[in-house]
């Protein structure tokens, strides 16, 4: 099935669809209709991994970050004996069985939180994202968790990323970083990941080959996404011929690559549309996939594997469940405001059972912002449907 494509029993049945179907039928179905696709996706599909924040703190102040300076002073963190009953609650209750430390830099009590967690939940799949320097003073301890993956973000060669993070010396910190994990074998996979802009779209291409050549086979390549009204510059953003251009450079360089696992991921609507108006031949080929639509390139002669996907912004909460400092679950993009508006929040984790959290899901102020992105999703993209 083509994203473009959707069978008319799955038309007459939504409440069996998976997140991209529901999605899929509001993009082709009558307007009225589309808000009620969108519950029927979050009535009948929960998280499927959690999204840790664990510290509002971080010593950079990167061009391309969603989170303001102002995030700590609004968002102080919990202790780790918080944390455990939490994340058991995730777990035994809400079935998931992945969890991420995404924010915002690593510290001890998050280590000592996912050593718990691994030693109490053997099975469950963790992963870990730094810039290689943060976890500096507790590097050593990161063998506790028995990681099964950790991303290093790094945006291109040193010149494009030091000016991105505004800090120089920070990519020789984070490469060192990302090749000590590698070499202890902290974790079966040490990947990169790059937050694509203006600033850096010429310099990521020759970075990957640089890292291929160092031993890394897996990056995975972010193009920003915007919030309106944050301290993130618009002009950091790549038009449609920036972003389409990039993709067919990547491509035509993959045969320079060694065994390698290249994705892009797009979450927003405008880097679709970039995608659906420019490569429309590329754009027919995108395949429902759970959350998303993904478009797949033959592997090269050199065993390289490359991916494009789009998540729509409207369907984040049937993927990740956004836990805040302070045990909130919070609604994607809501961390760049700083102080995260309570109509940005879908309940507490701490004073609300996981379970009756996600039940309330679709019946919150909270879900509005998942309505807005739709109606922005269908502007921008119904025509090419």
């Amino acid at each position: 099935m083509t994203a473009l494509q959707l069978d008319n029993q799955a038309l007459a049945e939504p409440l069996q669809l998976q997140p991209i179907q529901h999605w899929l039928a509001a993009m082709m179905g009558h307007p009225d209709q589309a808000s009620g696709h969108l519950q029927a996706a979050y009535r009948d599909n929960w998280p499927t991994q959690g999204e840790l924040i664990f510290t509002g703190a971080c010593e950079f102040t990167c061009q391309h970050c969603i989170y303001p300076p102002s995030f700590a002073k609004y968002n102080r963190p919990m202790s780790a004996e918080n944390w455990k009953p939490l994340l058991a609650d995730i777990h035994n209750e809400l079935g998931i069985n992945t969890f991420v430390y995404g924010g915002r830099s690593v510290t001890a009590d998050g280590i000592d939180v996912l050593a718990w967690l691994r030693s109490r939940f053997p099975s469950v799949r963790i992963g870990l994202i730094d810039n290689g320097i943060s976890m500096l003073p507790v590097r050593e301890r990161i063998r506790e968790v028995r990681a099964d993956w950790l991303d290093v973000s790094l945006d291109g060669q040193e010149d494009a990323h030091d000016r991105q993070r505004r800090r120089n010396g920070s990519y020789r910190e984070g490469l060192e970083g990302a090749l000590w994990l590698m070499r202890e074998g902290m974790a079966p996979k040490v990947n990169i990941l790059s937050c694509l802009t203006r600033l850096n779209r010429h310099s990521i291409i020759p970075m990957i080959r640089d890292l291929n050549a160092e031993g890394f086979k897996n990056f995975f390549i972010i193009p920003i996404t915007l919030v309106q009204g944050t301290h993130l510059s618009p002009e950091l953003a790549l038009s449609a011929v920036e972003l389409t251009q990039f993709i067919h450079e990547l491509r035509s360089n993959l045969g320079s690559l060694d065994d390698a696992w290249v994705e892009i991921s797009m979450f927003s609507a405008n880097y679709a549309q970039a995608v659906a108006m420019m490569i429309p031949d590329m754009w027919q080929e995108f395949e429902p996939e759970r959350d998303g639509l993904v478009w797949r390139d033959e592997p090269t002669h050199s065993g390289t594997d490359f991916f494009v996907w789009y998540y729509p912004t409207s369907l984040t909460g049937t993927r990740e469940l956004i836990v805040n400092t302070k045990g909130d679950v919070i609604v994607p993009k809501s961390m760049a405001y700083g102080k995260v508006a309570q109509d940005q929040i879908l309940g507490n984790l701490l004073h609300t059972r996981g379970c009756d959290l996600l039940e309330q899901v679709p019946d919150t102020p909270a879900f509005g912002f998942y309505r807005c992105e739709l109606d922005n999703e269908l502007n921008t993209l119904k025509e090419y449907f």
